[in-house]
């Protein structure tokens, strides 16, 4: 993921990363591993604002093309 500024990142309510920064976004900047379990599974991302703009990206590789994505699914 990458953000612009700092990024925390929760995985089914557990804390799985955190990088407080002062930064402009580049993609693919933090990189971590989590374990996902079967069915769904949710993630929170809060982005840091410190000063001008803000915003984020988040990529989830999957080598053994086993997921299945739903987006903004209530």
């Amino acid at each position: 993921c990458g953000g612009d500024d700092g990024l925390a990142v929760w995985v089914n309510g557990k804390a799985v990363w955190r990088n407080h920064r002062h930064r402009g976004w580049a993609e693919g900047e933090d990189r971590f591993v989590v374990d996902l379990v079967e069915g769904r599974n949710e993630i929170l991302v809060k982005v840091d604002q410190f000063i001008a703009g803000w915003g984020f990206s988040l990529r989830i590789s999957d080598p053994g093309s086993h997921l299945t994505f739903n987006q903004f699914e209530n």
